[in-house]
């Protein structure tokens, strides 16, 4: 109270420092989980079929139990559950390697070691995508999202495809796949409804006919003592295997004049979307990674220049840095807020 001039410089240099040391320090929300266990999650384009996922994906797994260095054991899953999958990038394509390490091995780099040899016999795949899973503290978000935003979709498919090219060659990240991948093929059928009312044809009679053709109708079940067992009636897979064979279906059976479905409607090989992702009504593709080297705060600092620098964004796109970087940034905030509410309480008291 008697020097308070030699006071106040005092303490603004020291928290001036402390600030300038406190943020160039490397920052993260929660520290990665090693636990001995990891999770691949292995992707081939989209269509495969479940017997050619299970052909490319078990040579990989004899390699990896023939070398078995730190390995305890190996869980592979090809294929999903629909009944309890929620994700729209599962299908016959995926797969899942669950590795679980020995008791001796379970330290952070030998973790680290065994990943990437593995990523490195992934890579050696052509046309598979893998990315290494790990538990989450408290958080269920991956550590890097990037999020574009925008109205067109080819568009956001365009760019999201350029900004993982790009985002792939920085040393920061690693297993980084975008959400905006190919569909699955698809038999499209659009009816033509002048040809439907020139044949006097009702366009839900018609649909429904060519449905249970094709994917089938339950038309009784069988009584198996306790059991109750459905009978699908439908074509035989020589009749629906291809475009051409359900675009030569009889639409009218019963008729005067038989109707094939080419008549009435185009039948055509297309591609569905892989998922429609909107947030607060504006469609995004999401960028996903992990961390390989560095912090948290500095992969996002490289991203943000990076992107900026390489790629000429139209008026319409834009991108922001989401997962465990936004919420970090969120609770550095809240930190900042809490210490100023601190100083305030202290200085009042007094």
């Amino acid at each position: 109270l008697t020097h308070p001039a030699i006071v106040v410089i005092v303490m603004a240099v020291c928290i001036w420092v402390a600030w300038d040391a406190g943020t160039s320090l490397d920052s993260e929300l929660l520290p990665e989980v090693h636990q001995g266990e990891f999770t691949v999650e292995v992707q081939l384009p989209v269509g495969t079929p479940l017997a050619e996922t299970d052909r490319v994906t078990t040579p990989v797994e004899q390699a990896i139990l023939a070398e078995r260095d730190h390995i305890q054991s190996l869980i592979l899953t090809v294929g999903y559950d629909s009944a309890n999958s929620t994700r729209s990038d599962e299908g016959e394509h995926s797969a899942r390697f669950k590795v679980v390490l020995d008791d001796e091995s379970r330290a952070a780099e030998v973790e680290q070691a065994v990943v990437e040899r593995l990523r490195t016999r992934f890579e050696s795949i052509p046309d598979l995508e893998a990315r290494v899973v790990r538990p989450v503290l408290f958080s269920s978000k991956t550590p890097i999202e990037v999020e574009i935003s925008g109205t067109d979709l080819d568009q956001l498919r365009r760019y999201g495809s350029r900004a993982k090219e790009v985002l792939e060659r920085l040393p920061e990240l690693a297993d980084v796949e975008t959400t905006l991948r190919p569909g699955a093929p698809e038999v499209q059928i659009i009816y033509d409804r002048d040809k439907l009312a020139l044949y006097d044809l009702n366009i839900s009679t018609v649909a429904r006919h060519v449905r249970d053709k094709v994917k089938g109708f339950e038309a009784t079940r069988f009584n198996l003592t306790d059991r109750r067992i459905p009978i699908l009636v439908r074509l035989q897979m020589d009749d629906r295997e291809t475009v051409e064979d359900v675009a030569n279906l009889i639409v009218n059976p019963g008729g005067d004049r038989p109707i094939r479905l080419s008549a009435v409607a185009d039948v055509t090989l297309g591609e569905g979307p892989s998922e429609v992702r909107r947030v607060e009504g504006s469609r995004v593709a999401l960028i996903q990674a992990n961390l390989s080297q560095g912090s948290l705060s500095a992969a996002a600092d490289s991203i943000r220049e990076t992107l900026r620098a390489e790629i000429d964004w139209p008026a319409q796109l834009g991108f922001d840095i989401r997962g465990q970087s936004e919420e970090w940034e969120r609770s550095q905030r809240s930190l900042i807020l809490a210490l100023g509410l601190s100083l305030f309480m202290v200085y009042v008291i007094m």
